[in-house]
C-alpha cells in the first residue's frame, strides 16, 4: 500500500475508492459534471440561490462524510466554476462582482474548513507538520511530496534535495522539517483505504477552492477599475480585489477601521519566533504592506506611509460603496489622485535632507553717535541707582556675632546686616571722611506740584480758622 503511487487521478477515485457505492455512482456524478451547467438557463439565479443556501462544510460534516459525498461536493464546485466563466462572458461587471464577493467569501470558509480536516487526517503520520507549515499551500505541497517519496523518507540527503528543487518553501523551514522528520515523522502508520480514498479527495477540493479563489481575484483585478475607482488608484488593481475579496465587498470593506487593515492578508505564524521583523519595524505585513506605493519607497518611511496609506484606503473605500449605494455608474477616481499625490507628497518632504542654517553675514555698520558710558553727566546718572550706605550695611554681617532681625508687614524675616554699628566701625575710616552720594529719593514735578497745592489748601485751612477764632 505504501508504494502505491498515493495521487491518482479523479477518474480512478470515482471508479475505486468507494466500493459500496460502485462504479455507478461515479459515472453518475461525471455525467452530472458534464451536462448541467448547459442545461441550466439562467445561470446568475442559479448561483445567488447556491450562495445563498449554501452551508460551508464543517470538520464534523466532513467526517461524517463518505468519499462519493466529498466527490459530489468537488463536482458541484466545478459546475459553478464554469458558471462562473459563463457570466463572466455573458454579463455585465456590476452583477458578476457581486456574486464574485459573495463566492469568494464561501470559498475562504470552506478552504479553512478544509484544510483543518486534512491536518486532522494527516496528524497521525505526521503530528508536527501543522506547526511547521501553517500556509495551506506549503502544508500541501509538502504533504504530496513526502507521500510521493515514502520509502524514501529515511534518506535525509534526498529529502531535503527533493524539498530543495520540488516545493516553494523557505530554507529555514525546509530546515526545520527535515529535522521534524527525523524525529516526528511516524512511517510505521497505515492509512485505511477509505482514510486514503478521503484524504486524497479532500486535497482535491482544496486544490479546486483555492484555484477558484485565484481566477475570482484576477478577474476583480482585471475590472476593479469600475467597482472601486479611487481604490484602484490609490493602491493598484490587485491590491485592491485582494482587499475585497477577502471582506466579501467594497460595502464590508468600508466598514473595516483604517487600524485593522493592515493587518488584511497578513501571514500567520505559530509563534512569535518564526516572525522576524524588517527592518522598516512593520509587523503588520499584509495586502498594503506589499503594494507598489510601499515598496518602492526607502524601508525607513515604510512604517509612517502604511499608517498614512491604510487612513486614505478607509476613505477611498467609503466614498466607493457610497458610489455604489447610490448606483452611480461613474468611476470617477479624482479623489483617489488627489490622496496618492498628497501622500507622495509627504513622503517626498521625509525623504528631504535636513535645511542647512545659511551663514548669515554681519550687517553693513551704520555710522551713528554711540552711546556714552563715561563723563560727568553718565557718573551723576547713574549715582541716582547706587545704594545707600544703610543698604550697603544691611548687606554685611560681622563675623562671629548674631545677626539682628525684625519681622516686616508680610511676616518675612528680615536681617539687619551691620547697620546697628557706626559708620566708623562698619567702613574703618575716619568719622570726617564721608562720601557724598547723589541716590537720595526724588520727586517729580506732577508730584511737587500736588504737594505746593496741599499745603496751600492747608495753610487757607488754618487762616480761615484762625480768623473765625478771632472774631
Amino acid at each position: 500500500m505504501e508504494e502505491e503511487d498515493f495521487f491518482k487521478d479523479l477518474e480512478n477515485d470515482l471508479k475505486g475508492s468507494d466500493n459500496e457505492v460502485g462504479s455507478e455512482v461515479g459515472l453518475e456524478v461525471e455525467m452530472h459534471g458534464a451536462n448541467v451547467d448547459s442545461d441550466i438557463e439562467n445561470p446568475i439565479e442559479y448561483l445567488k440561490e447556491f450562495l445563498n443556501g449554501k452551508k460551508c462544510l464543517l470538520i464534523k460534516d466532513l467526517e461524517a462524510m463518505r468519499n462519493h459525498e466529498i466527490l459530489n461536493v468537488i463536482n458541484e464546485y466545478n459546475v459553478t466554476i464554469k458558471l462562473l466563466d459563463r457570466i463572466k462572458l455573458e454579463n455585465g461587471i456590476v452583477e458578476v462582482a457581486s456574486i464574485l464577493n459573495k463566492y469568494s467569501k464561501i470559498i475562504q470558509e470552506e478552504s479553512s474548513n478544509v484544510f483543518a480536516y486534512i491536518k486532522i487526517l494527516y496528524k497521525p503520520r505526521f503530528p508536527e507538520l501543522e506547526t511547521l507549515l501553517t500556509n495551506p499551500i506549503d502544508f500541501i505541497e509538502v504533504l504530496k511530496l513526502l507521500e510521493e517519496n515514502i520509502t524514501e523518507i529515511s534518506n535525509d540527503d534526498y529529502i531535503a534535495t527533493l524539498l530543495e528543487n520540488e516545493s516553494n518553501i523557505s530554507s529555514e523551514k525546509r530546515l526545520v522539517v527535515i529535522m521534524s522528520i527525523k524525529t516526528c515523522f511516524n512511517s510505521s502508520f497505515i492509512f485505511t483505504e477509505d482514510a486514503r480514498g478521503k484524504l486524497s479527495s479532500v486535497l482535491e477540493l482544496l486544490n479546486i477552492l483555492m484555484n477558484s479563489k485565484t481566477e475570482a481575484v484576477q478577474y476583480l483585478s482585471s475590472k476593479i477599475g469600475t467597482i472601486a475607482p479611487n481604490l484602484s488608484t490609490l493602491i493598484g488593481t490587485s491590491i485592491a480585489s485582494l482587499l475585497i475579496s477577502h471582506t466579501g465587498s467594497i460595502l464590508e470593506l468600508s466598514k473595516v477601521p483604517s487600524c485593522n487593515l493592515a493587518s488584511i492578508g497578513k501571514k500567520k505564524y505559530s509563534s512569535s519566533a518564526q516572525h522576524i521583523t524588517s527592518v522598516s519595524g512593520v509587523r503588520q505585513e499584509g495586502y498594503i504592506y506589499n503594494s507598489e506605493l510601499i515598496q518602492n519607497m526607502p524601508i525607513s518611511t515604510h512604517k509612517q506611509l502604511l499608517r498614512m496609506l491604510c487612513a486614505k484606503v478607509s476613505l477611498a473605500a467609503r466614498v466607493d460603496a457610497g458610489l455604489q449605494i447610490a448606483a452611480d455608474t461613474r468611476t470617477d477616481n479624482s479623489l483617489g489622485i488627489k490622496w496618492k499625490e498628497e501622500i507622495l507628497d509627504k513622503v517626498r518632504k521625509l525623504n528631504e535632507a535636513p535645511n542647512i542654517a545659511l551663514v548669515k553675514p554681519l550687517p553693513v555698520p551704520q555710522d551713528s553717535n554711540k552711546k556714552k558710558r563715561s563723563g560727568r553727566r553718565f557718573r551723576k546718572y547713574k549715582e541716582q541707582f547706587q545704594l545707600s550706605n544703610i543698604r550697603k550695611l544691611q548687606n554685611r554681617m560681622e563675623f562671629g556675632k548674631e545677626e539682628q532681625t525684625y519681622m516686616d508687614s508680610t511676616g518675612e524675616e528680615v536681617g539687619l546686616g551691620m547697620i546697628n554699628l557706626s559708620l566708623k566701625e562698619a567702613s574703618g575710616m575716619a568719622q570726617g571722611i564721608t562720601k557724598r552720594t547723589n541716590n537720595s529719593a526724588k520727586l517729580t514735578k506732577k508730584l511737587k506740584h500736588r504737594l505746593q497745592d496741599a499745603n496751600m489748601q492747608t495753610e487757607d485751612y488754618i487762616n480761615s480758622l484762625s480768623n473765625t477764632l478771632n472774631q
